[in-house]
């Protein structure tokens, strides 16, 4: 899911699509074998209007950037404000960042994949190319989720 994604301009405010998701994720006939990942727009207006309130944790991409690591300290203070762990993904790590953006997040515990900038990845994200689901980050990470969430 990808709630409030505005597609045109003009298009109005993303708060009618925050209301309707909202209202919608209780009513999900889900098991305890399921999983809802919801893509929310990267800030945290979602969790003002209580987008998604139904939630059992929070997963955060944090890329090599001051305000990506900056807003990592305050989706941590929102996660606990809200009761539900964060875990986190570094994003387009190099040699020279990954320590930089490992001290920057509250919890490193809680840190559940590091993606290198490996060229690879980064052609498939700007061609839009489906992510190589063999790498073994991906793999890893992957595995690391479902063991969270079961």
């Amino acid at each position: 899911m990808s709630p409030g994604m505005i597609e045109e301009a003009n298009e109005a405010c993303a708060c009618p699509f925050n209301v309707i998701v909202a209202q919608l994720i209780p009513f999900l006939n889900l098991t305890s074998d399921d999983v809802v990942f919801m893509d929310m727009v990267a800030g945290v207006e979602h969790f003002g209007r209580g987008t998604d309130n139904d939630r059992d944790a929070i997963l955060m991409i944090v890329d090599p950037s001051y305000e990506s690591m900056k807003l990592s300290g305050k989706v941590t203070e929102i996660g606990k404000q809200l009761g539900v762990p964060v875990y986190y993904v570094l994003n387009k790590v190099s040699k020279e960042s990954e320590d930089i953006m490992r001290a920057s997040v509250p919890e490193s515990s809680n840190i559940v994949g590091v993606f290198s900038n490996d060229a690879d990845i980064l052609k498939a994200g700007m061609l839009g190319d489906e992510f190589p689901s063999d790498n073994p980050v991906a793999v890893s990470t992957a595995d690391r989720l479902s063991a969270l969430c079961n």
